[in-house]
């Protein structure tokens, strides 16, 4: 069994009413899939017919506005899930998913198998909907991004909210968050010139506040994203 699927799984409201057994019988019928940074995992429009959750990464959702332009609805990371409320309506996605970490794996469960599961088991698709109805807890916005103030302060709130949803126990008391991104990718998350967004880290790694491993980025001065934010730190 899909390990992290399951204790996903078991982690959300509603499916506390599963047995150990509906749980494994769920996993088991998930399927891999690996997507790259730029991949698409589905476009708007595409009909939902799969419960999707994220085992690695992390996924924007987006959609066109009125010129064309992809606007962020949202990121979402490990252990969450995407487009599953579109899922259990059996419509068509409204947004598009896009991968932004190098490297993505996500696990998805054929929607009629989780509807029938919830049909079988008393109070479980009530309690499903209801939190699937619920506003998603995104991880940034862009117009949160571009309110935040100078690139350095974006950043900040940028890393500050990975800290705060995916963030591990890090080296002398410092923090890590194991999300590969791309200075592309955290330029464009931003809204700043690639050369902007690297002399700000440059700068943070020398003065001994964050520092980028081949698996993410360890975070040793913790509080100084929030004086970034703040305005009291350059």
């Amino acid at each position: 069994m899909d390990k992290l699927l399951g204790r996903h799984l078991r982690g959300l409201d509603g499916f506390q009413l599963l047995s150990e057994e509906v749980i494994e019988q769920l996993a088991q019928e998930a399927r891999a899939a690996e997507y790259s940074d730029g991949d698409r995992i589905w476009n708007t429009g595409d009909e939902a017919a799969y419960f999707t959750f994220i085992s690695r990464g992390l996924v924007q959702i987006v959609k066109a506005n009125a010129r064309g332009e992809d606007c962020s609805l949202g990121i979402f990371g490990t252990g969450e899930g995407i487009g599953n409320l579109a899922a259990l309506q059996g419509t068509h996605y409204p947004a598009a998913a896009v991968v932004i970490s190098e490297r993505c794996t996500i696990r998805r469960i054929p929607a009629s198998v989780v509807i029938a599961t919830m049909n079988r088991v008393a109070g479980l698709q009530l309690s499903i909907n209801r939190i699937l109805m619920a506003k998603p807890r995104a991880l940034v916005t862009k117009i949160d991004m571009l309110s935040a103030g100078p690139v350095s302060a974006r950043l900040a709130l940028l890393f500050q909210h990975l800290l705060e949803r995916f963030g591990d126990e890090g080296q002398g008391g410092g923090k890590f968050i194991p999300i590969s991104l791309t200075r592309g990718t955290i330029a464009r998350l931003v809204g700043a010139r690639e050369e902007t967004v690297i002399r700000v880290l440059s700068d943070w790694r020398q003065r001994g506040w964050m520092s980028t491993t081949e698996h993410g980025f360890e975070v040793q001065r913790p509080e100084m994203l929030e004086a970034a934010i703040t305005s009291v730190a350059p």
